[in-house]
Parts: C-alpha cells; sequence; structure tokens
C-alpha cells in the first residue's frame, strides 16, 4: 500500500490517502468536468435570498398578526393582495416562525438568530478543531469560512426567512449528534422541519445513514421525528383548505429543471460568497463539498450528503428564481475548503501513483 503523504492543514490523512490509483482518476476527471461546467458558458443566475419577495410578503404577514390577526387569513389576504397563488398548500409558510416573530420585538427577534449563528459556530469549532492539530494557519482559516457561512444570518430583514432558522437548527443537530446520542439532534432537525417543511428531507436522510450504519434505535428514533412533522403537515393543509376561495390562484408552470450548475450557484449565494462571480463561487462550493467528503468523520460524511441532497433538490425542483432553500444546507458548508486542500493533495498522489511491483522468480 501506497505510504500516506504528510498532512498539509490537518492532523491526519483523509478518506481519498488510500484510495486506488484509477479510482483516483476517475475522481479528478469527474472534478474536472464539473469545474469546467461552472466556469463555462454563463447560464441563469440565481437571486440572493430574500430578493424574490419572500421578505417583504412576511413581514406584512407578521405585523398584521402582531395587530391582532390570526395567521392562516392573514397570510392568505396577504397572497391575494399581492396577486400570488394559494394553491397548493405548500405556498403557505408553517405557522411557527410568522407566530414567534409578531410575539417578540423585531431587534430581539433578529439578535435570536445572531446567538443561534453564534451557537452554531462554537459548536463546529468544537467539533472540527481537533482535526487541525497545533496548525494555527488552519484554525485560523476555519474560522473565516464558519464566519462566511454564518454571516447571512446577520441582517435583521433575512430573520423573517424560516430557512434561515432551518439551516442554523439542522447545522447544530449535525454538529451535536454522535454515535449513540441522537435524541438532542432529532430534536433539533424537528424545530428544523416545523419552522420550514424544506428541511424535513434531512430528517429521511439521516433515518437512511442510520440504518445503514446498523443504529436501529437511531433510524426508528428520525423516521418517528419525520411522522411527527408529517402529521403537523396534515393538520397545517386542512387549515389552508379551509381558507381557500374558488376565485383563489393556483400555481402554474414556473418548475424547471435548473441543472447542476444552477443548483451549485444557489448553494454559493446562500454564503458569503456571494460577492464573488457566479461561477468562480459555485467553485469554492464544489471544493467545500470535496472538501466534506474527504475528511473521514461521521459528520462530514452527513455534512456532505446534506449539500448532496439539497444541491440535487435545486437542480431538479427548484421554481426559477428560488434559492432560499439552499440556506438550509449552507451554514457549514464552506468549512469544508479547509479539508479539501489536503483532501485534493491526497487525490492527486493517489491518480499520479504509478509504483508497480515487480516479482522476481529465483531458480536455485
Amino acid at each position: 500500500m501506497r505510504r500516506a503523504a504528510p498532512p498539509l492543514l490537518l492532523s491526519g490523512p483523509t478518506r481519498y490517502a488510500g484510495l486506488a490509483q484509477r479510482h483516483a482518476q476517475i475522481l479528478l476527471a469527474l472534478l474536472a468536468l464539473a469545474a469546467l461546467l461552472l466556469l463555462g458558458r454563463p447560464g441563469m443566475e440565481p437571486p440572493q435570498p430574500g430578493d424574490g419577495g419572500d421578505v417583504a410578503l412576511a413581514s406584512t404577514i407578521v405585523e398584521n398578526i402582531r395587530h391582532g390577526g390570526a395567521y392562516y387569513p392573514v397570510a392568505a389576504d396577504a397572497r391575494r393582495d399581492a396577486g400570488l397563488p394559494l394553491r397548493p398548500f405548500t405556498r403557505f409558510a408553517l405557522p411557527t416562525l410568522p407566530i414567534v416573530a409578531a410575539a417578540v420585538p423585531s431587534p430581539l427577534f433578529a439578535a435570536m438568530l445572531a446567538l443561534l449563528a453564534g451557537a452554531v459556530g462554537v459548536a463546529a469549532w468544537v467539533r472540527l478543531h481537533p482535526w487541525l492539530g497545533r496548525r494555527r494557519v488552519a484554525a485560523l482559516l476555519l474560522v473565516a469560512m464558519l464566519i462566511a457561512g454564518l454571516a447571512p444570518a446577520g441582517p435583521m430583514a433575512l430573520a423573517l426567512l424560516p430557512e434561515m432558522w432551518a439551516g442554523l437548527l439542522l447545522a447544530l443537530a449535525l454538529l451535536v449528534r454522535r454515535p449513540g446520542r441522537w435524541v438532542e439532534a432529532s430534536a433539533l432537525a424537528l424545530a428544523a422541519a416545523l419552522l420550514c417543511e424544506t428541511a424535513a428531507p434531512a430528517l429521511l436522510l439521516m433515518a437512511v445513514l442510520a440504518w445503514r450504519d446498523g443504529d436501529r434505535r437511531e433510524a426508528i428514533g428520525w423516521a418517528l421525528a419525520l411522522g411527527l412533522f408529517m402529521v403537523v403537515l396534515g393538520v397545517h393543509a386542512q387549515a389552508v383548505a379551509r381558507l381557500l376561495r374558488d376565485s383563489d390562484l393556483a400555481a402554474t408552470g414556473g418548475w424547471s429543471h435548473l441543472g447542476p450548475a444552477y443548483a451549485v450557484r444557489a448553494l454559493a449565494q446562500a454564503t458569503a460568497a456571494t460577492g464573488l462571480p457566479g461561477g468562480p463561487a459555485a467553485l469554492l462550493m464544489l471544493l467545500a463539498m470535496i472538501g466534506w467528503t474527504a475528511l473521514v468523520d461521521p459528520l462530514a460524511e452527513r455534512v456532505a450528503a446534506i449539500l448532496i441532497l439539497y444541491a440535487a433538490m435545486l437542480a431538479l425542483t427548484a421554481r426559477i428564481g428560488q434559492v432560499e432553500a439552499a440556506a438550509i444546507a449552507a451554514p457549514l458548508a464552506l468549512a469544508g475548503l479547509i479539508f479539501a486542500v489536503d483532501g485534493l493533495r491526497d487525490l492527486v498522489l493517489a491518480a499520479l501513483d504509478g509504483r508497480r511491483i515487480t516479482v522476481k522468480r529465483v531458480v536455485r
């Protein structure tokens, strides 16, 4: 077996250090193809989260609730006044976040989101910094990448987007989960889904990963959390149905297979990489995803799976211009760039490993 090269930023070898040469070459070719796709002909550029009018609509709903309105009638009237479709019921956000936002002052509500982002940053540091050993440069880079991933939670206006809260709660769930300790994680992930139904696929993914790892109890726990969410979603659907009129608009069209390039760019837009052009920002996100796949850690495996899941969802089912769902997977994404340095180095070394074993037969 090839001897692993000394690590650059990490305290140990990555998953790609022992990869077979042929597999490493195929993976590098796929990465080069993906990079060309992201940097090649410019396609549709996703907007930044909140640019589609969702913040203004949520603000109107919250203000009307503060003045004594009930969520569902208020939300229905706001959508009618804005000329937005009311069908299907998924066009209505779950009532959890608007009701909480209406109950507390706006500055305090935004501060709560910032505190949640800070908690995610601290938890991420605790979980990830042991992988960096005593390398100060790597530690500083990790802090910078965590800040870049969590920075979008700072603006007060975005605090009304349920995807921002759901993404942070899901990230915290991934960070607190450990083998044999999943109750707190499933509770946090369920809270994320109850704020934004787009977080629910992550519960199913976690159940599948737990079942694959042989932890049946954890898999059942995640499945129960998903089942409880489905019950709440059913109640939500019935509440919306009671308010609908025959004249209410239904969503028509607007769905498109936007492709993987748009999806990765949308993930990049949900972080502080928005200052970069679409292609380079998307390339950074691709490298970050590779970095999470390189780290030999159950946390890294789950973060990578979440990123791939939501990239696929955005590529296949996102409405044109909708990027808020990317915020659910984005908070921890850029931290993968730290792991990508060693991961890509190990992958290249594995692909270039041309050693041959020579067998000599000695006749006596």
